[in-house]
């Protein structure tokens, strides 16, 4: 039997580390899914009194309390089906159409996408997901639903007290800012009206959107970026929809929704920290 050349053996053995060193590792998380652009705005923090200063019969909006926040961005449109999609790659909405904003979704699945989002564009994911039992680490820089406070905030261009609905005090205008009651009876394109005093469109009408907050009494005793009740058995909704009344959509209006159903005229907007 013919021995094997040396210097070809040590040959063929670079050209096999060559080789094997060519072969790229795979790549992070946040490199192999291309990061998805929101559109959202700044909103500088500060104090106002929230709650329903108004008369009217909303028990739920009282009693009226001085709350201060830290500055947040908030999403610039209610979420829409489509980034919702590209997201998580479903779409549980009842009608649907890409530019309309996603509904029929639950608390928990609007939780789990603002987790997912927040892996996509490498952020730190704010919630703890464990079957029905989430927690939330505030702190982090990833996305989230705004606080019930944060909404609130931002509904009223930072606690303008002359703000009953997201961009006008005037039941006139109100139709030039929101989709509600007296409009074609169902969910539009998101961003159709006019956008409140910071930019921000459809926190009055269109779909009513899911917060983080448990749905509970108010209590005056956290001042400082308050963030609900420990526990309870609804999730907070806020800012009306296609067929509430003009009275049931303003900025002070709470309500209270199961989390784990489904609603065709409740969806949902993103947030995160701005520090």
């Amino acid at each position: 039997m013919k021995k094997p050349n040396v210097l070809i053996c040590l040959l063929l053995f670079l050209l096999l580390l060559a080789s094997c060193a060519s072969v790229p590792e795979p790549p992070a998380f946040d490199q192999r899914i291309e990061k998805i652009k929101i559109d959202e705005v700044f909103v500088e923090g500060g104090s106002f009194k929230m709650g329903d200063a108004w008369k009217g019969e909303n028990p739920d909006g009282k009693p009226v309390h001085k709350v201060s926040l830290k500055s947040f961005y908030i999403g610039t449109y209610e979420l829409s089906q489509a980034l919702y999609e590209q997201i998580t790659g479903t779409n549980p909405s009842y009608v649907k159409n890409r530019d309309l904003p996603v509904e029929s979704v639950t608390w928990y699945e609007a939780a789990s996408c603002c987790n997912r989002l927040s892996e996509i564009n490498g952020l730190q994911k704010v919630y703890i997901i464990e079957g029905q039992k989430v927690t939330a680490d505030l702190s982090k820089n990833g996305y989230r639903l705004p606080t019930e406070a944060e909404w609130e905030y931002a509904a009223r261009s930072r606690g303008r007290d002359d703000r009953k609905w997201s961009g006008t005090n005037s039941e006139k205008e109100l139709h030039d800012y929101a989709w509600f009651y007296n409009d074609d009876p169902h969910a539009h394109p998101v961003g159709a009206k006019k956008p409140n005093d910071l930019g921000i469109y459809d926190m009055t009408g269109n779909v009513e959107e899911w917060c983080w907050d448990w749905y509970g009494p108010y209590t005056a005793s956290v001042k400082t970026d308050p963030a609900g009740p420990p526990s309870g058995k609804y999730r907070v909704g806020r800012g009306g929809a296609w067929n509430w009344d003009a009275d049931y959509s303003r900025t002070v209006r709470r309500d209270g929704f199961t989390p784990d159903k489904r609603y065709n005229i409740l969806g949902f907007r993103l947030a995160r920290n701005a520090e």
